[in-house]
């Protein structure tokens, strides 16, 4: 098909190539094997299921499915709506992803860009091999992230702000390695669930609660920063507690491979050496 599709009513399926890019106002576009292209992009306030390749910007404010390996070209992706990654199945974008909807990664499933900005609704990544990958930088401002899965940021790092954000991690927080190594920057509300780990540096301006799990970077907690220990925390670096930080031991302790030092009052029997 050489103009573009327009789907206002009943089921589209498409198993071979669409150009022009596909406008679903109602209905359902099924574009959802291995074969199937849309190149020119797919704007969607009704229901598409995608596989195979789409070319050029998504703008979802519907639900959008994606049942099985899906690769794009470098475009943009627009979530208002709900956008879901089966199990077992990726969606590929190297561009960057701005999400205000629901966004689900299914156990098992993957979603790739450039950054990935949230500034409002949800992003739930499940566990068993579920994976949010922003080879840029992830950048939530609003609204909340479960993960039970594995976040993999590039060197632009995890930013974490908002009054009423929250990120709740159960798996693995990463941001870069070697050179190309970021942080962990949070200015609103994280926890690190028991068993989860962060493997990236930590500065902290917001509410942390260290519930138990790995800190594998420095972890800097600055002024107005709290940090509260909840359970059993290891780390493998340096904890510095600048002033006007608060670092509080509620249960359990933290015990660091390298030292602690504290510009304030700090209950040091709640902290060991490995």
């Amino acid at each position: 098909m050489t103009a573009g599709l327009v789907n206002s009513a009943g089921t589209s399926t498409n198993a071979g190539t669409i150009n022009g890019g596909a406008n679903i106002t109602g209905g359902e576009l099924d574009t959802n094997k291995s074969t199937s292209i849309i190149s020119g992009g797919i704007t969607n306030s009704a229901t598409v299921k995608a596989a195979g390749q789409v070319f050029g910007a998504v703008v979802n404010a519907g639900t959008f499915t994606v049942t099985g390996a899906t690769v794009g070209d470098g475009s943009s992706v627009t979530n208002t709506g709900v956008l879901t990654v089966n199990g077992g199945a990726s969606f590929t974008q190297t561009g960057t992803t701005a999400n205000s909807g629901s966004v689900t990664i299914d156990a098992g499933g993957k979603y790739g860009g450039g950054n990935y900005n949230q500034t409002a609704g949800s992003t739930s990544i499940g566990g068993s091999g579920g994976a949010l990958t922003a080879s840029g930088s992830m950048t939530v401002s609003g609204g909340s992230v479960l993960n039970n899965g594995t976040v993999n940021a590039g060197a632009g790092g995890v930013t974490v702000s908002g009054a009423s954000t929250a990120f709740d991690n159960f798996g693995t927080v990463s941001a870069g390695a070697g050179a190309a190594a970021g942080a962990l920057t949070n200015r609103a509300t994280f926890t690190n669930e028991s068993g989860a780990t962060v493997t990236a540096p930590v500065i902290n301006t917001g509410t942390i609660a260290a519930k138990g799990g790995t800190f594998d970077g420095a972890i800097q907690n600055n002024s107005g920063g709290m940090f509260t220990v909840m359970g059993n925390v290891t780390g493998a670096n340096v904890f510095t507690n600048a002033a006007g930080g608060t670092l509080t031991v509620s249960s359990g302790g933290l015990t660091l491979e390298t030292a602690v030092w504290f510009w304030r009052e700090g209950e040091n029997r709640a902290f060991s050496r490995a």
